[in-house]
């Protein structure tokens, strides 16, 4: 069994999945940890209470991932989060602190491996930054300073990306039959942004999802915003292997009409993706401006 290694700058388990197993570790061996090792800094334990917090008070919620027993996790407690430099800008974020024990689903969620862990989100809960391992009080600061104003920025970066890709792997049901669930829907709407960060990366996130996510790509094909359909589009064709036709640009009438043929496939083949072509057509050049490659 692969086994937890422990870093220069923190704590590592082999992969996500061994979140259980430290669990049960812990209970074994006994960890303990100070109830509040941050004065200064209030810290909540509650994600979405946070969240709503954040929102009132527009600003940026810093996630702080732990687990009792580490080392890293309490040097960074009493050396970088009591640094009255941090201190000074801490009041302009919010606060979460969480037990990685206690909350394998949150860690997963944010890509944590290791902690300690820092992820920084925006008001509308979406990853601005995201740092493993022990941060030195000087690097804090400048976290703090870039990001003490960004809670109203959109997300961007590998950070966000990697939270998408993650959130796909485990939520790609819809809420309604036939909608698209809200990770396929963030995938779908950072596909339909005009820059190329991480397309090719989302675009086979969104494959390896499998028949799943079709209907839900199918619904945002009839989104109101041409990016959004095109980028659904192009992302069906990719993960499907069909080459039904679908213009993003036509009128309702027909658009409704290639839907509809579209989803009559994804019903008779049952789930299943065909072969890709070897030779396949050439990209609209104003897609390509729309929505990138």
């Amino acid at each position: 069994m692969a086994k937890n290694r422990p870093t220069s700058s923190g704590f590592a388990p082999a992969a996500p999945a061994l979140w259980l197993a430290l669990i049960a570790m812990a209970s074994v061996v006994g960890f303990t940890f100070a109830a509040d090792d941050t004065p200064g800094i209030a810290f909540s334990k509650d994600l979405s209470a946070a969240a709503t917090a954040a929102r009132g008070n527009k600003a940026v919620t810093v996630v702080l991932f732990t687990m009792p027993g580490c080392s890293w996790c309490r040097k960074m407690a009493v050396t970088t989060l009591a640094d009255r430099n941090v201190q000074a800008l801490a009041g302009r974020f919010v606060w979460v602190k969480v037990n990685v024990l206690d909350h394998p689903d949150v860690a997963a969620r944010y890509g944590v491996s290791g902690v300690p862990h820092i992820v920084l989100l925006n008001l509308q809960g979406q990853v601005l930054a995201s740092r493993s391992g022990y941060i030195p009080p000087a690097q804090m600061v400048d976290i703090l300073r870039k990001y003490r104003d960004k809670a109203d920025t959109p997300a961007g970066g590998a950070a966000a990306i990697g939270q998408i890709v993650e959130q796909l792997k485990t939520r790609v049901a819809a809420t309604q039959p036939g909608q698209a669930s809200p990770a396929l829907t963030a995938a779908v709407a950072h596909l339909a942004r005009p820059d190329r960060q991480g397309r090719y990366r989302l675009r086979g996130a969104v494959r390896r999802c499998g028949p799943a996510v079709w209907p839900g790509l199918c619904a945002l094909m009839a989104d109101k915003h041409l990016a959004v359909r095109a980028a659904a589009a192009e992302a069906l064709a990719h993960a499907t292997g069909a080459s039904l036709a679908f213009d993003p640009f036509a009128d309702p009438a027909t658009r409704t009409r290639q839907i509809a043929a579209w989803k009559k496939w994804i019903r008779a083949n049952k789930g299943r993706p065909t072969s890709r072509p070897t030779t396949a057509p050439r990209p609209n050049p104003l897609l390509v401006r729309l929505v990138g490659r």
